[in-house]
């Protein structure tokens, strides 16, 4: 689905202006989550995006610096991935800068919570990485950025971006910074100063564009969704679980992601039924261990797995679940869709309402899931009961589903529409 604000901007589902491809043709896709040869998996997305991007011709150069681990440090075990990792290299394709500098980022300046650290954040950020990003600038050639965020990225960004005479535009991902941004003045200010120099704003979700527009009411906007990965060569159902009806979650675990409220529904739509198995991918906390393993056999823990572990385990199961806060958009959701399995996710997740969802009703084969309300403690357990209850019905609703999201979640969908609204495209032969 693709959406435009109404303010400075047209409707972009394709290049309906006539206008010809622009000669741009080299983008810097700034993060701080990008993938590495240790941790290959780690902002997985990016490395997508700027992959489908140079498919298309538009050339997408990674530029992801790294936390330069001090001296003493650098024997911690811990650390050993930060201190081995290249500061240039190339996954799938897709070439990585990333040069070592004195600053990570933590959590705590990233929520803004502690008084200063919203400006203390963006002044570090700008004296390790200005003179970085301006390099990195120079050598990919590039004739735009696209920044992972406002919040550090903007004010660095556009500042290097100004000094080079190039377009800024900023890709926004976190509905967590954008709440904050609308409530608290110092981080507000980070995005209406980038939104002041920069050439519009690419949002994941239509929740998240509405967001947006909270903080910086005259940006402009396109909401673009991500793509989502397919599942491969897939091995046969584990014959232990012949019979049975999968519900699969998976999910780095934070309390807002609500695995402890899924394994409670759980428990009470399985008293009784034998056919029921709960299996969830996640680094727990020791009383959601503790839960799962009071369901005994009804339930596995297996702990984080690999992306292509968990694109297995989407296909095999007959329903994904996970009622998270807050997804800006949520490729988990994507992802499983096009594996053939029907989801269930909070209302207020980015995909919630341009899905096709039931709420505490049976499977039906033009849906795609079950939308489940925050404010109804039941409604969880509702909606799997609803769902387990026709495992016929549920598998043709996950074929329709399917074929769906196919189409809708495709990286190279995203990454027409991204170049058409950048305005970057094949470069003229001379």
């Amino acid at each position: 689905m693709m959406e435009v604000s109404d303010s400075k901007s047209s409707v972009g589902d394709g290049n309906r202006s006539g206008m010809q491809p622009s000669p741009r043709s080299r983008l810097l896709l700034c993060t701080l989550c990008c993938p590495w040869p240790d941790r290959p998996e780690q902002g997985l997305y990016n490395q997508e995006y700027a992959a489908s991007l140079s498919e298309l011709g538009v050339e997408t150069t990674l530029f992801a610096p790294g936390f330069r681990v001090p001296l003493g440090l650098r024997t911690w075990k811990r650390l050993a991935s930060h201190v081995a990792r290249p500061t240039e290299y190339r996954l799938g394709g897709v070439k990585v800068l990333a040069p070592q500098v004195p600053f990570g980022f933590p959590m705590t300046l990233r929520s803004g919570a502690l008084p200063g650290s919203v400006s203390f954040a963006a002044s570090l950020l700008r004296r390790a990485v200005a003179g970085p990003l301006n390099e990195a600038c120079a050598e990919s050639q590039a004739d735009a950025l696209l920044l992972h965020g406002a919040h550090p990225w903007g004010a660095v960004g556009t500042e290097v971006a100004s000094i080079r005479g190039l377009d800024t535009f900023i890709i926004e991902h976190s509905a967590d910074d954008l709440r904050r941004a609308a409530e608290r003045r110092p981080l507000g200010n980070v995005y209406r100063e980038a939104d002041a120099k920069c050439a519009g704003w690419i949002t994941v979700s239509e929740p998240m564009r509405e967001l947006l527009l909270r903080v910086v009411p005259n940006a402009r906007v396109q909401v673009i969704e991500n793509g989502a990965r397919r599942p491969q060569e897939l091995p046969a159902r584990p014959a232990d679980l012949a019979g049975k009806t999968l519900v699969f979650s998976a999910a780095h675990y934070y309390k807002r992601k609500g695995l402890e409220r899924l394994v409670e529904a759980f428990a009470e739509v399985a008293a009784g039924r034998e056919d029921l198995v709960l299996v969830m991918a996640t680094d727990p906390p020791p009383a959601l261990r503790q839960a799962m393993e009071g369901l005994g056999e009804r339930a596995r823990l297996l702990g984080p797995l690999s992306h292509r572990d968990v694109l297995k385990w989407m296909a095999w199961a007959d329903l994904f679940a996970l009622p998270s806060r807050e997804e800006a958009f949520g490729i988990v959701y994507a992802e499983a869709l096009c594996a053939g399995t029907p989801v269930l996710l909070s209302s207020d997740s980015g995909l919630a309402n341009s899905l096709r969802l039931l709420r505490a009703e049976p499977a039906q084969a033009d849906f795609d899931g079950w939308s489940v309300p925050l404010d109804e403690p039941a409604s969880v357990a509702d909606a799997l009961r609803h769902a387990t209850s026709d495992v016929e019905s549920l598998c043709s609703m996950g074929a329709s589903a399917q074929v769906r999201a196919l189409e809708r979640f495709d990286w190279s969908r995203t990454a027409r529409h991204a170049a058409e609204f950048m305005s970057l495209g094949h470069r003229e032969s001379p």
